[in-house]
Order: structure tokens, then C-alpha cells, then sequence
């Protein structure tokens, strides 16, 4: 359990309401099915070791986006899998996307590619110092 709640256990991490976050690991063949919580709508999964064979194949390195309601039946390949899955509740806001960052504006969205074009202009130097590079707002 890494965020929220799931099956009657909880993570000690505080986080919003309506998003649950959990790492799985599947011994080789072995299924099993996400069940997410009431009104989690929305969830997506990402492996990071083996796969997922079946009806949601993803491999490792690869990510699944589920939308819409119901259980997510999962099985192991013959390598197993490791994995991290996670619903969340839909949000209210339209969204903008730029190729960097999501946001719910334009204004927002051009903020921040900027500042990230910003500290994209310093790594460089940051790198050269030798120690691993911090950006404070």
C-alpha cells in the first residue's frame, strides 16, 4: 500500500481523498483482479519487472490506462510481474496539455513549460558543479 486505502488496510502517507496507489507483485501465472474502490473511475497501471498476459497485456517498461468502472483482472506471465497500480476519482477540471505538463489553464500550462525550459538552461552548469542538482521556486 503506497497511498490510500484498499481492502480494509490504509497507508500511512496522508493523501487526498478518492485516489488509491498500490505495488503488486505476482509470482509467475498467478492472476489477480483490482477491484477499485467506490467511485474510482479512472486507473492505470505501469511494470516495472516480467508482465501481464491475458486480456490486459502489458509488458515491462510498458503503461495501461483503464477508464470506467468494473474489476481489472490481471495474470502474471511466466516471468511473473511486478507493478504498481492506481484509481483515482475523476477531477472536475477540463484539462490543458502541453509536452511537458498538464495543467487546467492555458496561463497555467505556459507558466510552467517556461519554467521548465528555465531550469532546462541551468542543469548544464548545476551538472558541472558535481553535485546532484536542486531547484528552489
Amino acid at each position: 500500500m503506497i497511498l490510500g486505502d484498499y481492502e480494509g488496510k490504509a497507508s500511512p502517507v496522508r493523501s487526498p481523498a478518492g485516489i488509491t496507489y498500490l505495488m503488486v507483485t505476482l509470482t509467475p501465472g498467478q492472476t489477480w483482479t483490482y477491484d477499485a474502490p467506490a467511485g474510482q473511475g479512472v486507473a492505470w497501471l505501469a511494470v516495472s519487472h516480467g508482465g501481464l498476459v491475458g486480456v490486459n497485456v502489458v509488458q515491462r517498461g510498458e503503461m495501461a490506462i483503464f477508464q470506467g468502472t468494473g474489476d481489472i483482472g490481471l495474470q502474471a506471465s511466466s516471468d511473473g510481474a511486478r507493478f504498481v497500480i492506481a484509481s483515482a476519482i475523476a477531477h472536475p477540471f477540463d484539462l490543458v496539455t502541453g509536452y511537458y505538463s498538464v495543467r487546467t489553464n492555458r496561463a497555467a500550462l505556459a507558466e510552467g513549460e517556461a519554467r521548465i525550459a528555465e531550469l532546462r538552461t541551468r542543469l548544464p552548469a548545476e551538472q558541472a558543479s558535481g553535485q546532484p542538482p536542486v531547484f528552489r521556486g
